[in-house]
């Protein structure tokens, strides 16, 4: 029952980021900020990683930590210094969008489990993940190479790490996606 309260309310979060994404991208005023929404949204996201160490879901810890302690350094952190030297909100609004897009699938499809939303679930990040690593990419090399930030050096092992990690988190996605596609036949 708690995971699906805790799914219900990440989908009503990442439901509400996508929405004022949207909003904002189309020239809206959203009642709330998406860069507000997603630090708030992916905070609470710091409870998947208690709930793989609980045994309550079966994920990769190692993953688990990646995509979540990666996501709150860009939306707390990193989106926040790039913004400043690279003030194209449109940018990070499309990687806010990209992270929204998926994250409100995943919480519909682990409410419902059915065959629309786990199709949605295993083959929208074939098209999400891309461009939400290119555009945190982009942002590292912004800061690193346009700015002039303390931190500018310590970006570039994480921006290295893209060609390693992306790779891996990307094919282990394909591999949880083919093991969907195998239990669905």
């Amino acid at each position: 029952m708690y995971l699906k309260i805790y799914n219900a309310v990440m989908l009503s979060g990442w439901g509400l980021t996508l929405a004022f994404s949207v909003m904002e991208l189309i020239g809206m005023s959203a009642p709330l900020s998406p860069f507000l929404t997603v630090i708030l949204v992916q905070s609470l996201a710091l409870l998947e990683i208690l709930h793989v160490l609980l045994g309550l879901v079966k994920s990769s810890i190692f993953f688990t930590n990646i995509q979540v302690l990666g996501r709150l350094l860009y939306a707390c952190f990193l989106f926040s210094i790039c913004r400043d030297l690279f003030p194209e909100d449109w940018i990070y609004l499309t990687c806010i969008l990209a992270w929204s897009m998926a994250d409100t699938v995943r919480s519909l499809y682990y409410l419902t489990k059915n065959k629309v939303t786990g199709f949605l679930r295993y083959n929208l990040f074939l098209i999400l993940y891309p461009i939400g690593q290119l555009i945190e990419f982009l942002c590292c090399w912004i800061i690193i190479f346009k700015g002039n930030h303390p931190i500018r050096f310590l970006l570039i092992p994480l921006a290295l790490s893209y060609f390693v990690l992306g790779k891996n988190i990307f094919v282990h996605m394909l591999d949880r996606r083919a093991r969907y596609l195998i239990s669905r036949r």
